[in-house]
């Protein structure tokens, strides 16, 4: 089980985003922005067996390490349960090299790729 009670937010700009880094955040609202009518909600901050997990996890460039980060994740929630709800791991990026996206696809990580907003042209 949690550390501690988890606590499910709307999915919504709040601009605060517990424990995710000012470098990912600008990333994480873009894909609110698109995708947030898709959602009931996200868990920010689960602590599992004292391990701290700030969810969801946005990266700019996905490495291999966050793949398995994701997968890692997902295995301590499954060993103390506690959403009641099918956890899908995922990591959201904007950037990611065909192997990482091959090792994601073989452990079962989504990889969930959302390009840079492209330039507004010169007026």
């Amino acid at each position: 089980m949690p550390v501690y009670p988890v606590v499910f937010q709307p999915p919504a700009l709040t601009g605060n985003y517990p424990h995710m880094s000012r470098r990912d955040a600008p990333l994480w609202e873009r894909y609110l922005r698109a995708y947030a009518h898709l959602w009931q909600g996200f868990a920010y901050d689960v602590a599992l067996g004292g391990l701290e997990v700030a969810d969801p996890d946005a990266d700019d460039a996905a490495r291999l390490g966050s793949v398995g980060q994701a997968l890692g994740y997902l295995l301590l929630a499954q060993r103390e349960p506690w959403a009641g709800v099918p956890l899908i791991p995922c990591v959201l990026t904007n950037n990611v090299a065909p192997d990482v996206r091959w090792f994601a696809e073989q452990v079962g990580v989504e990889m969930i790729i959302l390009p840079e907003a492209p330039a507004a042209p010169f007026q």
